[in-house]
This record gives C-alpha cells, structure tokens and sequence, in this order.
C-alpha cells in the first residue's frame, strides 16, 4: 500500500506534501471548519485492540471516525498527527486528514487523497493490522481493489496500474493457500485439488516460473465464478509453505 500511496501523492500532491513535511499543517488553533463527511467500511475495534495500537495508528483511527460522522471533536483535534515518517506512511495519512478537516475550501487534489485514504488506505490497514498472517494475503488484495472501484476513474487509472505490476498476492500460490483457510468447506476442497494436481504437473515438468497473473478488477471475490484471475490462463504451481505436507494431509 505504501507504493501505492506515494503513486497518488506523486501525481496529485507535490503542493500539498510540503506543507505536512514541513509540520506547517499542524494547526496550533486546532480549528475546525465545517466539512464533508465521507463514508467508509472502517473495521470496528474494541478499547482492547485501541489500546494496542501506537499513538499515530490510534490518530488515524479516531480522525477516520471523525471525518466518517462529519463532526471532530476537540479530544481528536487537540493532537498532533506528529512528524512525518514515509516509512509507514500513517503520519502523512493524518496530517492530510487535519488539514481537511481544518480547510474552508479544500482543493480537488487534497479531496482525492482524502478519499482515497478512507475509502482504501486506512480501512485495509486495520484490516491488515489485525488479520496479518500470510494466509489472509489473497483476500486483503481482492478487498484493496475491491474498495478502490468505488473512486473516481482517473484515480482508477493510476491505482489498477500499480495493482497490476504488484499483484503477487493474487498469484495462485497466495490463492490457493488462502484458499486452504477459508470457512468454505469446498473451497478449501477446491484448493486440495488443485495442489494435488500441481505436484502432479511438477513430477511431469521441470521448474517453474513466477509470472504476475493480469487481475481482473471487477472479480466478485478473490476466488468465485466471476474470479480475481483466469485459472485457466495461468500454471498452478503449489505454495511452498505446503510442500512438505504429505497428500493425505491435504485430503
């Protein structure tokens, strides 16, 4: 997400990235002004999981709700989104969540990068943040784009080409050892077969080849009749985590 977020910043927000890098977006009056609320699947988390959580993750989670309700209350506005990291990308998330939240009349540029880091960004974080093994990674990547078709098409463009070019999570041994995982019983039976049938391939053929499959973005789910990739375009190799399972073990 983190190469993704810069493509965005690069094409809508060289103006905007140097007021947060300077610090000059901390607003010392805290104001407020009235804004537009902007939905978005922000994942529910009790006070457990809240308290777990760093000072800038939880900044980012209470100024999601905020901006979410269309109301921010002094306990959000009277923190510092904090210096700017590029590593994680979460304080220049929040810094352009301030000055939303702080401008009368917020650019066109500043509302894309708003939206996108609701509708997209910080939803999956949390998503990522609580659900982190591998075997979530698959469908992480189908929700990413999933959420991304509700923005504008020219952002679109830009964010579909870098799905494309990192789409290794969509190759099928992410997806079959999601699939492996799924509280769908013949899905995880699905996922067996077509092991099983990789290691049959594999004795018959030497090597293989990690080839990028091509995404197709309006995919229902990450496995389903309208599928993340064409199966039947792509050579279904098996996940080394699973090589050293016997085959009764998959069955």
């Amino acid at each position: 997400m983190t190469r993704l977020s810069r493509q965005l910043i690069e094409h809508y927000g060289p103006r905007l990235i140097a007021p947060i890098t300077s610090g000059s977006c901390d607003n010392p009056s805290n104001r407020v002004v009235k804004f537009d609320q902007i939905d978005c699947t922000l994942l529910p988390l009790d006070l457990k999981d809240i308290k777990k959580l760093s000072t800038d993750q939880q900044y980012l989670y209470h100024i999601c709700l905020a901006i979410k309700d269309g109301s921010c209350s002094s306990s959000v506005t009277g923190n510092s989104p904090g210096k700017l990291s590029h590593a994680p990308w979460l304080t220049p998330a929040n810094s352009l969540f301030r000055l939303y939240v702080g401008t009368p009349c917020p650019s066109q540029n500043l509302i894309i990068l708003v939206l996108y880091v609701m509708m997209v960004y910080a939803p999956m974080w949390f998503e990522i943040k609580i659900k982190s093994n591998c075997q979530y990674g698959a469908q992480h990547f189908w929700k990413m784009i999933s959420l991304a078709r509700q923005l504008p098409d020219n952002v679109k463009q830009i964010i579909y080409k870098v799905f494309s070019n990192n789409a290794y999570f969509a190759h099928p041994e992410h997806l079959l050892l999601t699939m492996l995982h799924d509280s769908i019983k013949h899905i995880r039976e699905l996922a067996d077969r077509r092991i099983l049938g990789a290691r049959d391939k594999k004795t018959k053929n030497s090597g293989s080849f990690f080839k990028i499959p091509e995404l197709n973005f309006e995919a229902a789910d990450y496995i389903d009749y309208i599928a993340l990739i064409d199966w039947s375009n792509c050579a279904v190799t098996e996940p080394p985590l699973t090589m050293h399972t016997k085959d009764k073990g998959l069955k």
